[in-house]
Formats: C-alpha cells, sequence, structure tokens
C-alpha cells in the first residue's frame, strides 16, 4: 500500500507544505515612527542587522571595536546599527559611546543605572 505524500515521515527531509503567512497587522493603539528626517535614508530605514554588544568599563576598547566592526557590517548588509548596553560602568563608557554616536548615528547605546550583571 502507498503512502500519503502529504504526510512526513520520521526522519523525512520534506514535511508537508505551509501556506505562507499573511502580512501581520499592527496592533490597535500602536503606531510606526519613523527616524527623524536629519538621517540620511541607509540609517532612517529599519536596519538589517542589528549588533547588540554589553559593555562595563570599556571606554578605551569602544573606538577599536567599532573602527574594526564598522567595515564589516558595511561589507556584509546595507544597513546595520550596533547597540551598546552598559550595565553601570564607573569610566567614561557613556561618554565615549556618546561621542561615537555623534560620529555616526547607527552606534546607539543602552545604559543601565548600576551594575545589574547577571540578576534576572
Amino acid at each position: 500500500m502507498a503512502k500519503s505524500a502529504s504526510k512526513s515521515e520520521p526522519g523525512s527531509k520534506t514535511g508537508p507544505v505551509s501556506k505562507p503567512r499573511p502580512a501581520s497587522k499592527s496592533r490597535p493603539g500602536t503606531q510606526v515612527q519613523s527616524a527623524p528626517a536629519s538621517l540620511p535614508p541607509e540609517v532612517s530605514r529599519t536596519p538589517e542587522l542589528t549588533i547588540v554588544v554589553p559593555v562595563y568599563n570599556e571606554a578605551r576598547n569602544l573606538p577599536l571595536l567599532i573602527e574594526r566592526l564598522g567595515p564589516v557590517l558595511n561589507a556584509c548588509v546595507a544597513t546595520w546599527e550596533v547597540i551598546l548596553v552598559d550595565d553601570g560602568s564607573h569610566d567614561e563608557t557613556r561618554a565615549v559611546a556618546r561621542a561615537l554616536n555623534a560620529a555616526d548615528p547607527r552606534i546607539r547605546m543602552l545604559s543601565f543605572s548600576r551594575n545589574f550583571g547577571k540578576e534576572v
């Protein structure tokens, strides 16, 4: 007896074909905000890639990180952003991150009020 082609067998690399999902609708009361008009077009749309970097007392290393990471990201995707998550640094990490953001708005920062470490 022949088996049905619509069911997948254990270990089979093919399975049932699924229909494409319809585009999701925004929730009532939510609005999509566009980036400020002052940003270049490649920065104002949603980036293709976001890199999230946790930092703690990394003021000396941030410029080197961005210097090395920027060209790699430019070669990989058209639009990207780096979000630096400062976990309550005591050095000049925040000031350096602000300066990097002033030079390139694709570099962003989220700063915690204190060091949370691995707390839940």
